[in-house]
């Protein structure tokens, strides 16, 4: 490899006609001994892969800022749905406190007197206890312990039927629908 040496003063090219000397020529004789040594391809792939580079920063800017836009959306849309479930809790609120209102001051009215009995139910009612009586305990007549089972079981039945006759009847118009 031969090197060319430096320049001196009034060897360059451009200086025999006072212009201004030409600095592109001046490069390739300093670099003309030295070129077929390069490899340029390695430059090409310095290149690509800064662009490789830039590209992977770009997309992860970008990504940065998707990721800060939805992260802006999400707290959106928390504070949208706050304010609805404020809003929601208030009118149910308000449509509460306006259907207690409504009942404050009503005051239910006493319950009508109960009917008297009837001597025929009150007999009935006491036939029926004197049957249960009889069944659960067979030894209080001094007759056999069967017999007392079936006279109580007879004394039971009699209490239910006088019940059961002594059911008023209703409106003989026909219509057995309810009656106010």
């Amino acid at each position: 490899m031969t090197a060319a040496g430096p320049l001196q003063p009034g060897e360059g090219p451009g200086d025999e006609s006072g212009d201004v000397p030409d600095y592109d020529a001046m490069f390739a004789a300093i670099v003309s001994p030295l070129s077929d040594q390069m490899n340029w391809d390695a430059v090409d792939e310095i290149e690509a892969a800064a662009a490789q580079l830039g590209a992977a920063e770009e997309a992860a800017r970008v990504e940065a800022e998707a990721v800060a836009k939805r992260a802006v959306d999400r707290d959106r849309r928390r504070a949208e749905r706050a304010a609805e479930l404020a809003e929601y809790t208030a009118e149910k609120a308000a449509i509460e406190a306006e259907y207690n209102s409504d009942d404050d001051h009503f005051t239910p009215p006493a319950p009508p007197p109960l009917p008297r009995l009837r001597p025929a139910t009150v007999g009935a009612v006491l036939l029926m206890i004197g049957g249960i009586v009889l069944i659960a305990r067979p030894t209080l007549l001094s007759v056999g312990q069967e017999l007392t089972i079936v006279v109580g079981l007879l004394v039971l039945v009699g209490g239910c039927a006088a019940l059961i006759s002594g059911m008023r009847k209703s409106h003989d118009d026909g219509d057995t629908g309810a009656v106010l």
